[in-house]
């Protein structure tokens, strides 16, 4: 119970004589090198954030556009095929098969979106917005 005591005190008293100036920040980028110079080249943490939002918007928004893109022509695809089954119960059913595939992965896309902005209000971050988060963590 002495050696527990001993340590528990030890630890306490290791922690409380940390010193402020030991967790002074190192500015935007500091001890990256090459890449703490790309994103913030002596710029403030604001115009960073404003630089990685622009960029990963950009990302998202493209990479949405091209599941949109994907989904209406697999659902014009499998429109196509269905009406030229021509009875055909098979070639019928593997159109069906390509429509529900196709709002299936609408559906997955569409709800990560949403599952992405209930997390982050949750946590109480804007994951969508992650120049934001740059100001909430106090990168400076």
């Amino acid at each position: 119970m002495k050696t527990i005591k001993r340590i528990f005190i030890g630890t306490m008293l290791a922690l409380i004589s940390v010193r402020t100036v030991l967790a002074e920040g190192i500015g935007c980028g500091g001890g990256l090198g090459v890449i703490g110079e790309f994103f913030c080249a002596r710029r403030t943490t604001v115009e960073v954030g404003n630089k990685l939002n622009t960029a990963l918007s950009g990302i998202v928004g493209f990479l949405t556009i091209i599941a949109a893109l994907w989904f209406l022509i697999q659902f014009i695809i499998a429109g196509f095929n269905w009406i030229n089954a021509g009875g055909d119960k098979g070639r019928a059913q593997e159109a069906r098969e390509k429509i529900t595939n196709a709002v299936v992965g609408l559906l997955v896309v569409v709800s990560a979106w949403v599952i992405v902005a209930i997390i982050g209000s949750l946590v109480g971050l804007e994951i969508l917005n992650p120049g934001s988060i740059l100001d909430k963590i106090g990168i400076v």
